[in-house]
């Protein structure tokens, strides 16, 4: 029985699944996927970044089988939304560029969903310290790795930014150069020039 027990929460452990995915929305678009969910009582985390575009917004949406509205931002750059399932079906998950007329935007999310299916197993006065210990370190592996996830997205964006600062930098430093070696030009030949007019004129 106790084998059995422990086979069990493996199984709950092995049943969580994280689906990481990059999508580009063009101007004037929406895009949408779904997550087919056969079991209630899961848990359901959606975390989303933007990671290139316009000002690095979107809106974003969650609807259930239903067509219920379970989760809904505007002009957001990253959301987390975490839900426990209490229908079977498809969970529509969607991203709206309609709001920008010329840039696309690159999106980075992440779909954890996982859990127990049967609530009698999910209880954890059920569990012995073992069970409820694999259970806990599942569940803090599964926060770890979107965590992860997230900051590796969150240090991409600002590494973009970095070097577009440093590229803009670049270009003006560039341009002043330029503009120096412009305006000194000219001044040499305007003296030059202001030299010879004084000498034709004595």
């Amino acid at each position: 029985m106790r084998t059995l027990s422990l086979l069990c929460v493996f199984g709950l452990v092995l049943f969580a699944h994280v689906n990481a995915i990059t999508m580009k929305i063009e101007p004037q678009a929406e895009e949408c996927i779904f997550e087919n969910i056969d079991s209630k009582n899961v848990k359901f985390n959606f975390g989303f970044q933007v990671a290139s575009g316009g000002f690095l917004d979107i809106d974003a949406s969650v609807d259930g089988p239903r067509g219920n509205n379970l989760y809904r931002v505007e002009r957001e750059s990253e959301g987390k939304f975490t839900y426990t399932t209490d229908d079977t079906g498809l969970y529509k998950i969607c991203f709206s560029n309609v709001m920008s007329t010329v840039t696309p935007k690159t999106v980075n999310f992440q779909i954890n969903v996982g859990g127990p299916a049967d609530p009698s197993v999910a209880r954890l006065e059920h569990l012995d310290p073992i069970e409820k210990s694999i259970m806990s370190l599942s569940e803090g592996l599964a926060s770890v790795q979107s965590e992860q996830k997230y900051l590796k997205v969150r240090e991409a964006q600002h590494r973009a930014i970095a070097d577009q600062t440093n590229q803009r930098v670049t270009y003006f430093n560039i341009f002043s150069v330029s503009i120096l070696l412009a305006m000194s030009l000219f001044q040499v030949y305007y003296l030059k020039r202001f030299f010879e007019v004084k000498r034709t004129g004595i």
